[in-house]
Protein backbone atom coordinates (compact mmCIF):
# COMPACT_ATOMS: atom_id res chain seq x y z
CA UNK A 1 0.00 0.00 0.00
CA UNK A 2 2.74 2.43 0.95
CA UNK A 3 4.41 2.46 -2.46
CA UNK A 4 1.16 3.47 -4.15
CA UNK A 5 0.88 6.78 -2.34
CA UNK A 6 2.77 10.05 -2.59
CA UNK A 7 3.38 11.76 0.72
CA UNK A 8 0.79 14.54 1.04
CA UNK A 9 1.42 18.23 1.58
CA UNK A 10 -2.33 18.91 1.87
CA UNK A 11 -5.02 16.66 3.33
CA UNK A 12 -8.66 17.58 2.74
CA UNK A 13 -11.36 15.69 4.61
CA UNK A 14 -15.05 15.21 4.09
CA UNK A 15 -16.89 15.87 7.37
CA UNK A 16 -20.02 13.72 7.88
CA UNK A 17 -19.12 10.05 8.18
CA UNK A 18 -15.42 10.74 7.71
CA UNK A 19 -14.32 12.76 10.73
CA UNK A 20 -17.58 13.34 12.56
CA UNK A 21 -20.28 10.79 13.30
CA UNK A 22 -23.35 12.87 12.54
CA UNK A 23 -25.44 10.23 10.80
CA UNK A 24 -27.84 9.42 13.62
CA UNK A 25 -28.54 13.11 14.20
CA UNK A 26 -29.11 13.73 10.50
CA UNK A 27 -31.33 10.68 10.18
CA UNK A 28 -33.57 11.76 13.06
CA UNK A 29 -33.81 15.26 11.58
CA UNK A 30 -34.81 13.87 8.21
CA UNK A 31 -37.57 11.68 9.61
CA UNK A 32 -38.91 14.63 11.62
CA UNK A 33 -39.03 16.59 8.36
CA UNK A 34 -40.72 13.82 6.40
CA UNK A 35 -43.41 13.57 9.08
CA UNK A 36 -43.89 17.33 9.16
CA UNK A 37 -44.52 17.47 5.40
CA UNK A 38 -46.72 14.38 5.20
CA UNK A 39 -44.14 12.05 3.68
CA UNK A 40 -43.37 8.46 4.59
CA UNK A 41 -40.45 8.13 6.98
CA UNK A 42 -37.37 6.13 6.00
CA UNK A 43 -35.52 3.23 7.52
CA UNK A 44 -31.93 4.05 8.39
CA UNK A 45 -30.34 2.08 5.54
CA UNK A 46 -32.75 3.57 2.98
CA UNK A 47 -31.90 7.01 4.28
CA UNK A 48 -28.17 6.37 3.85
CA UNK A 49 -28.68 5.70 0.14
CA UNK A 50 -30.47 9.02 -0.15
CA UNK A 51 -28.08 10.96 2.07
CA UNK A 52 -25.00 10.54 -0.11
CA UNK A 53 -26.53 12.93 -2.64
CA UNK A 54 -26.21 16.67 -2.21
CA UNK A 55 -29.17 18.06 -0.18
CA UNK A 56 -29.67 20.60 -2.96
CA UNK A 57 -30.69 17.76 -5.27
CA UNK A 58 -32.24 15.23 -2.90
CA UNK A 59 -34.64 17.63 -1.17
CA UNK A 60 -35.97 18.83 -4.51
CA UNK A 61 -36.65 15.21 -5.51
CA UNK A 62 -38.62 14.46 -2.34
CA UNK A 63 -40.34 17.74 -1.47
CA UNK A 64 -40.80 19.40 -4.87
CA UNK A 65 -42.14 22.95 -4.53
CA UNK A 66 -41.87 22.74 -0.75
CA UNK A 67 -38.12 22.18 -1.01
CA UNK A 68 -37.08 25.46 0.63
CA UNK A 69 -39.44 25.13 3.59
CA UNK A 70 -38.59 21.46 4.12
CA UNK A 71 -34.86 22.09 3.99
CA UNK A 72 -35.10 24.93 6.49
CA UNK A 73 -37.18 22.77 8.83
CA UNK A 74 -34.60 19.99 8.51
CA UNK A 75 -31.75 22.39 9.34
CA UNK A 76 -33.67 23.80 12.32
CA UNK A 77 -34.40 20.34 13.75
CA UNK A 78 -30.80 19.32 13.30
CA UNK A 79 -29.30 22.53 14.72
CA UNK A 80 -31.62 22.95 17.68
CA UNK A 81 -32.25 19.37 18.80
CA UNK A 82 -30.37 16.50 17.23
CA UNK A 83 -26.83 17.84 16.84
CA UNK A 84 -26.16 17.05 20.50
CA UNK A 85 -25.58 13.50 19.21
CA UNK A 86 -22.53 14.32 17.08
CA UNK A 87 -19.00 13.25 17.99
CA UNK A 88 -15.66 12.43 16.39
CA UNK A 89 -14.98 8.84 15.39
CA UNK A 90 -12.39 6.89 17.36
CA UNK A 91 -8.77 7.90 16.59
CA UNK A 92 -9.74 11.15 14.85
CA UNK A 93 -8.48 13.49 17.58
CA UNK A 94 -5.17 11.61 17.66
CA UNK A 95 -4.91 11.89 13.87
CA UNK A 96 -5.73 15.61 13.84
CA UNK A 97 -3.37 16.40 16.72
CA UNK A 98 -0.58 14.56 14.97
CA UNK A 99 -1.17 16.18 11.57
CA UNK A 100 -1.57 19.62 13.12
CA UNK A 101 1.91 19.24 14.63
CA UNK A 102 3.40 18.84 11.15
CA UNK A 103 4.43 22.29 9.92
CA UNK A 104 4.64 21.12 6.31
CA UNK A 105 1.05 19.86 6.17
CA UNK A 106 -2.14 21.86 5.51
CA UNK A 107 -5.52 20.47 6.58
CA UNK A 108 -8.98 21.36 5.34
CA UNK A 109 -12.63 20.32 5.14
CA UNK A 110 -14.73 19.97 1.97
CA UNK A 111 -18.33 19.06 2.73
CA UNK A 112 -21.78 19.17 1.14
CA UNK A 113 -23.17 20.39 4.45
CA UNK A 114 -24.43 23.97 4.68
CA UNK A 115 -21.44 26.13 5.63
CA UNK A 116 -23.12 27.80 8.62
CA UNK A 117 -23.96 24.42 10.15
CA UNK A 118 -20.56 23.00 9.31
CA UNK A 119 -18.78 25.89 11.05
CA UNK A 120 -20.96 25.46 14.14
CA UNK A 121 -20.18 21.74 14.34
CA UNK A 122 -16.45 22.27 13.98
CA UNK A 123 -16.66 24.83 16.78
CA UNK A 124 -18.85 22.52 18.88
CA UNK A 125 -16.17 19.83 18.69
CA UNK A 126 -13.39 22.36 19.44
CA UNK A 127 -11.70 21.62 16.11
CA UNK A 128 -11.24 25.08 14.52
CA UNK A 129 -7.49 25.09 15.14
CA UNK A 130 -6.88 22.12 12.87
CA UNK A 131 -8.21 23.44 9.56
CA UNK A 132 -6.78 26.16 7.33
CA UNK A 133 -9.76 26.04 4.97
CA UNK A 134 -13.39 24.93 5.35
CA UNK A 135 -15.75 24.69 2.35
CA UNK A 136 -19.43 23.86 2.65
CA UNK A 137 -22.43 23.58 0.35
CA UNK A 138 -22.92 26.72 -1.71
CA UNK A 139 -19.38 28.02 -1.37
CA UNK A 140 -18.39 26.68 -4.79
CA UNK A 141 -20.41 26.70 -8.02
CA UNK A 142 -21.45 23.05 -7.45
CA UNK A 143 -21.41 20.53 -4.63
CA UNK A 144 -19.66 17.15 -4.72
CA UNK A 145 -19.47 14.94 -6.79
CA UNK A 146 -18.32 17.92 -8.84
CA UNK A 147 -14.61 18.68 -8.37
CA UNK A 148 -15.51 22.36 -7.91
CA UNK A 149 -15.54 22.39 -4.06
CA UNK A 150 -12.08 20.82 -3.86
CA UNK A 151 -10.65 23.16 -6.47
CA UNK A 152 -12.24 26.11 -4.69
CA UNK A 153 -10.87 25.03 -1.30
CA UNK A 154 -7.37 24.80 -2.73
CA UNK A 155 -7.69 28.19 -4.39
CA UNK A 156 -8.39 29.76 -0.99
CA UNK A 157 -4.93 28.69 0.15
CA UNK A 158 -3.32 29.46 -3.24
CA UNK A 159 -2.81 25.81 -4.12
CA UNK A 160 -3.71 23.58 -7.06
CA UNK A 161 -4.89 19.96 -7.22
CA UNK A 162 -2.09 17.38 -7.48
CA UNK A 163 -1.54 13.84 -6.24
CA UNK A 164 0.17 15.43 -3.21
CA UNK A 165 -3.32 16.53 -2.17
CA UNK A 166 -5.18 13.74 -0.40
CA UNK A 167 -8.96 13.88 -0.32
CA UNK A 168 -10.41 11.54 2.29
CA UNK A 169 -14.12 10.68 2.38
CA UNK A 170 -16.62 7.94 3.08
CA UNK A 171 -18.91 7.91 0.01
CA UNK A 172 -18.63 7.44 -3.73
CA UNK A 173 -19.34 11.12 -4.36
CA UNK A 174 -16.17 11.94 -2.41
CA UNK A 175 -14.17 9.61 -4.63
CA UNK A 176 -15.69 11.10 -7.80
CA UNK A 177 -15.01 14.64 -6.63
CA UNK A 178 -11.41 13.94 -5.68
CA UNK A 179 -10.72 11.90 -8.80
CA UNK A 180 -12.05 14.59 -11.13
CA UNK A 181 -10.05 17.23 -9.30
CA UNK A 182 -6.86 15.23 -9.82
CA UNK A 183 -6.17 14.45 -6.16
CA UNK A 184 -5.29 11.22 -4.41
CA UNK A 185 -8.59 9.71 -3.23
CA UNK A 186 -8.93 7.70 -0.03
CA UNK A 187 -12.24 6.09 0.92
CA UNK A 188 -13.24 4.84 4.37
CA UNK A 189 -15.99 2.35 3.61
CA UNK A 190 -16.40 -1.41 3.56
CA UNK A 191 -18.82 -1.34 0.59
CA UNK A 192 -18.08 -1.81 -3.11
CA UNK A 193 -18.47 1.17 -5.44
CA UNK A 194 -18.09 1.45 -9.19
CA UNK A 195 -15.78 4.43 -8.78
CA UNK A 196 -12.65 3.07 -7.15
CA UNK A 197 -10.46 5.22 -4.89
CA UNK A 198 -6.68 5.13 -4.89
CA UNK A 199 -6.87 3.54 -1.46
CA UNK A 200 -9.85 1.78 0.16
CA UNK A 201 -9.92 1.57 3.95
CA UNK A 202 -12.39 -0.42 6.01
CA UNK A 203 -12.40 1.72 9.15
CA UNK A 204 -10.86 4.63 11.03
CA UNK A 205 -8.17 2.45 12.59
CA UNK A 206 -6.92 1.80 9.06
CA UNK A 207 -6.94 5.55 8.43
CA UNK A 208 -4.86 6.10 11.55
CA UNK A 209 -2.28 3.57 10.38
CA UNK A 210 -2.20 4.89 6.81
CA UNK A 211 -1.64 8.50 7.83
CA UNK A 212 1.07 7.72 10.35
CA UNK A 213 2.95 5.47 7.92
CA UNK A 214 2.96 8.05 5.12
CA UNK A 215 3.62 11.29 6.99
CA UNK A 216 6.17 10.33 9.65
Amino acid sequence: MKNKLIRPNIILFDWDGTLANTYQALYLSMNDTLQKFGKKTKLYNDWLDWFIKSPKDSFKEIFGNEYDMAYQYYIDRYSCIHNNNIHFYDNIISILDYLHSKSDLILGIVSNKQKKILDLEIKKLFAEKYFSVVVGSGDASEDKPSPAPIIYALSLINKFPTKEVWFIGDTEIDVKSGFQAGCTTILINDSYFKTKPDILLENHSDLYNLIFSHTS
